[in-house]
């Protein structure tokens, strides 16, 4: 008998009837991304496994976050990318806690995920981007307070700086440096200052201090802020006894201008820095009143009018200073002032006859006249 042998190849097509598989490339499917990662960049290059040829995938994203996600698929490599560039400090997370929820559905085209949608949980963390601002003062309060106030005592300055980091945000307060020495510290955490030590609080001393504070955040970094604390003044002493600084003797002439000086500078101080002093006179001597008056502020005693002084009437005044301090503390100066004389009263004489007589080849006066002038001083003629 004969034979014939042929051979046949038979070729096997392929049918899609193999389920796909998805797996991220994080193993539990928590991925973790730093905040301002680009629009292109994968955050998760995931694999399909599928033992069919051929195939055609499409990935279907589902989930409350579904919109923030992109996804690529080449291959067999599924990646995951955002729409926009994460802000952890302004999360679009549907929670706004920087946690984003999305289902990955592979479809092959026939069938869907063997496993299902797998749901990736991608967490934005936060990324240094902002330093310490410089602080402010968040007391409205005017920054004052007394002199020798006790330890404890705030001084109306809260200081205040942020970080604008969602994270390493966390501000401390340090004193770095002050014109009123160890005066002053400032809390750690609330910012306060307060009175730390009050040996040098002293508005004699200094009616005002600066503080540098320096603000630091958990980042590192680090700004320096100036606050100006004003000392205020308290009634401590009262005011010094009251001398005559004028080394001039304490004289006038009689019928002296307006304003003419008479050698007294009254002078009184108090050694509180916000008390002045101010200067008032009593004239003792009643023949002398409203002939002299003191400046309230510089204590010259003046003449007060012209040519009232009168010699003849009074020679010599005498007037009580009272120097008085903010504090309403005073003391006292006795005084006296000297008059001079001034030839200013026309002489007079008497025992006149006006037709006197004298004998023939008579020597010698025949007349005597006395002359009468309340001046003290004159020359006659």
């Amino acid at each position: 008998s004969k034979t014939d042998t042929k051979t046949i190849t038979v070729t096997i097509t392929d049918l899609n009837d193999q389920t796909p598989v998805y797996q991220a490339a994080d193993g539990d499917d928590a991925i973790s991304v730093a905040e301002n990662t680009g629009v292109d960049t994968s955050i998760d290059d995931g694999t399909i496994t599928d033992s069919d040829t051929g195939n055609s995938f499409t990935c279907t994203l589902g989930g409350a976050d579904s919109g923030d996600f992109d996804c690529d698929i080449s291959g067999t490599t599924v990646s995951i990318e955002f729409k926009a560039v994460p802000n952890y400090e302004s999360a679009a997370d549907a929670d706004t806690n920087n946690v984003y929820i999305v289902t990955v559905l592979i479809h092959d085209g026939a069938a869907n995920d063997a496993n299902g949608a797998t749901t990736l949980t991608i967490t934005v963390t936060d990324a240094d981007e902002f330093d310490v601002s410089s602080a402010s003062d968040a007391d409205s309060d005017a920054n004052s307070l007394a002199e020798n106030s006790a330890a404890g005592t705030a001084a109306q300055v809260t200081a205040l700086a942020t970080d604008s980091d969602g994270t390493t945000n966390t501000v401390t307060y340090t004193m770095q440096s002050q014109t009123c020495a160890s005066v002053f510290g400032v809390h750690s955490t609330t910012g306060v200052v307060t009175v730390s030590d009050n040996s040098n609080l002293n508005a004699e001393s200094a009616t005002s201090c600066n503080v540098v504070i320096r603000s630091t955040s958990t980042d590192g970094s680090t700004s320096d802020t100036t606050f100006t604390i004003t000392v205020t003044d308290a009634d401590e002493t009262d005011i010094g006894s009251t001398t005559d600084t004028n080394s001039a003797a304490d004289t006038v002439a009689e019928n002296a201008a307006d304003n003419a000086a008479v050698g007294i500078t009254a002078s009184a101080s108090d050694a509180d820095v916000d008390d002045d002093t101010t200067y008032s006179m009593a004239i003792d001597t009643s023949a002398c009143a409203g002939w002299f008056d003191i400046g309230s502020s510089d204590g010259i005693v003046r003449v007060d009018g012209s040519g009232e002084i009168d010699y003849e009437t009074v020679t010599s005044c005498a007037v009580t200073i009272t120097s008085t301090s903010d504090d309403n503390s005073a003391s006292t100066l006795s005084d006296t002032i000297a008059i001079t004389d001034a030839n200013d009263q026309a002489p007079t004489f008497t025992g006149v006859d006006l037709t006197p007589s004298s004998a023939e080849m008579a020597s010698g006066a025949f007349e005597t006249y006395t002359i009468v002038d309340t001046d003290t001083s004159g020359t006659y003629g």
